[in-house]
């Protein structure tokens, strides 16, 4: 988003918005680029979480631009902004393969509620 906002500002110092700052395509080109110098740990995480995201700043940046342009019904939307750490719920939406579930999928016999002996 710091990067979305800087753009944003310097094409209104220029009055030449490049419509291309808030595509989904775009946005996860430069994600892939940069990803091994500025998060590391990337791969230990699903592709999905980054994915969704984008396609999350994507929706976000349409909104705020279609209720500045008087597209978008109800109250008006300010520019999407960082939440704050704890206050978003923790989602996460998969749109590629199977779920696994790795390890014990039950409780063993005689820890569960009202099991105990």
């Amino acid at each position: 988003m710091a990067q979305i906002k800087q753009a944003f500002d310097q094409g209104s110092e220029t009055a030449a918005h490049d419509p291309a700052v808030w595509s989904a395509w775009s946005l996860r080109k430069r994600w892939n680029s940069v990803k091994a110098e500025i998060a590391p740990w990337w791969a230990e995480c699903s592709k999905e979480a980054f994915a969704g995201g984008i396609a999350d700043a994507v929706s976000a940046l349409q909104n705020w631009q279609n209720a500045r342009t008087g597209r978008r019904g109800g109250p008006r939307v300010g520019f999407p902004r960082f939440r704050k750490k704890g206050k978003d719920p923790v989602r996460c939406t998969y749109t590629t393969g199977a779920l696994r579930l790795d390890g014990p999928c039950h409780r063993p016999a005689g820890r569960g509620a009202g099991t105990d002996r």
